[in-house]
């Protein structure tokens, strides 16, 4: 989020996973990011234009995967 409000959800965070759609990826247990809000990453971060959001270590290669395919449907190629 850009402002330093939180949000608290009480469900399970796949359910929210499945109602954010392609534009936002899970990239830890606890951590859903906006794919357009990433600035970079690495092997163990998402770096954001506020904080480092942690990457599990099975998630990067997903998360690779993941973010080239949101730049190519945001590009539409």
């Amino acid at each position: 989020m850009k402002s330093s409000d939180d949000i608290e959800y009480y469900g399970k965070i796949s359910d929210l996973e499945n109602i954010a759609g392609k534009d936002f990826f899970r990239v830890h247990r606890a951590y859903l990011v906006n794919l357009g809000a990433v600035r970079s990453y690495d092997s163990k971060y998402v770096h954001m234009s506020d904080a480092d959001i942690p990457v599990a270590r099975g998630k990067y290669q997903v998360l690779i995967k993941a973010y080239m395919s949101f730049h190519t449907r945001r590009e539409g190629l």
